[in-house]
């Protein structure tokens, strides 16, 4: 049987997308949660392993929302709001803040937590109190059984913070003073609100800038520590095919990007994936045109996966409702995991290659997808993408 323990399903607070998770993702290892939204979604996970996250790196959000008030609950804006906090962090305040977000946590029982951590800044002005946080986090897990469970969070909030080595050096410095800080046998890394599915024309150097940071945070951590990558669409699976993370993020559904705690999100219009593709498209009437006229090319050309396209037509009416199209899209992902375990792990990297490859070529030369906006609206350009980076 095909195991997924790869792969960690990234969970809301939405007791949807939570069944949803443990009814196609059953067979995962571990299962991330957030510590706000644990208490809506704690009955449906009793017996699973879990990774509760603390939040921190949501502190940008709306002091009056509700991520706001519950870091308040939690003191945490009395330390940031403390103006020493910068250069000499009160040691008070620091486990004030850490004692109360990892009890909260721990009444979880969770297999893993996280280190509490700001997320990354442009500048150097974190980097005291991310320390400080993970030298009493550390303090905190040896005086409550948690001491090899920690998790230590890098959460870039934008790819210029990443975008090149004389940027990357000092962030990863400081990633190792705080796994040395902490002792963390895991270091998770996520560059927020990336989506391939946005395909700007700086994905290609964004993309690259995630490899590569990546690839220097290995080197530079002790060896044996663990790295997580994601979750995003296929990126991850990139990075964990290329063994250059131990296990990678997944949303369910919907998403496929991981979003800051608290952060506003535009409601959105429904997804479904397009299998030979390898991609999602807004469930709206031009995508139907399209996969009405891309169906009769295809099969024009003795393409077998025309039916493919055929049976998204068929469902076109449940797929269009938000429940119907995150159930389709989970489906797909998860076949699409299949695949990859299935594979050896020595050819895993080339494996993937090949996959994209021939969605690259299946959706190459058919027209626009007009429900798409900038070159994602190119059938192929997610494929490509991650076909370019696929092989080391």
């Amino acid at each position: 049987m095909t195991t997924l323990t790869p792969f960690i399903p990234f969970l809301t607070g939405s007791v949807e997308l939570a069944s949803l998770a443990l009814k196609l993702y059953s067979d995962c290892k571990l299962f991330r949660v957030p510590l706000r939204g644990y208490g809506n979604i704690r009955k449906r996970l009793s017996g699973r392993l879990l990774w509760i996250d603390t939040g921190l790196d949501g502190i940008d959000s709306d002091r009056d929302g509700k991520h706001g008030k519950f870091l308040a609950q939690h003191s945490v804006y009395e330390l940031l709001d403390d103006p020493k906090s910068r250069r000499a962090p009160d040691k008070a305040k620091v486990e004030k803040v850490i004692t109360s977000l990892m009890n909260a946590a721990a009444e979880a029982n969770p297999f893993r937590v996280s280190i509490p951590q700001l997320p990354l800044a442009n500048d150097g002005r974190r980097n005291q109190l991310n320390r400080a946080l993970a030298a009493q986090a550390y303090a905190w897990a040896t005086e409550n059984g948690y001491a090899d469970k920690l998790i230590l969070p890098v959460v870039a909030t934008h790819s210029n913070q990443i975008k090149g080595k004389t940027q990357r050096t000092p962030k990863i410095s400081v990633v190792k003073q705080c796994v040395e800080a902490s002792c963390a046998g895991t270091v998770w890394f996520v560059l927020a609100n990336f989506n391939e599915h946005d395909a700007t024309e700086s994905y290609p150097k964004r993309i690259q800038s995630i490899i590569d940071f990546h690839q220097e945070i290995r080197n530079a951590l002790p060896s044996g520590t663990s790295m997580i990558g994601g979750p995003y669409w296929g990126l991850q699976l990139v990075l964990w095919s290329r063994d250059l993370i131990s296990a990678a993020g997944i949303t369910v559904g919907s998403g496929f990007q991981y979003y800051l705690p608290g952060s506003p999100k535009a409601p959105a219009t429904a997804r479904i994936a397009i299998p030979p593709l390898l991609r999602t498209a807004r469930a709206l009437p031009e995508t139907r045109e399209w996969l009405v006229h891309a169906a009769e090319v295809k099969r024009a050309m003795g393409e077998a996966r025309y039916v493919e396209l055929l049976e998204l037509l068929k469902s076109w009416q449940v797929l269009q409702t938000d429940t119907g199209a995150k159930k389709q899209v989970a489906e797909f992902y998860r076949d699409w995991l299949e695949r990859l375990v299935r594979t050896s792990e020595s050819g895993r990297s080339l494996g993937l290659y090949q996959e994209l490859s021939k969605a690259y070529v299946f959706g190459a030369g058919l027209p626009p997808l007009e429900a798409e906006r900038g070159r994602a609206r190119e059938p192929a350009c997610i494929a490509e993408l991650l076909m370019l980076i696929a092989l080391a």
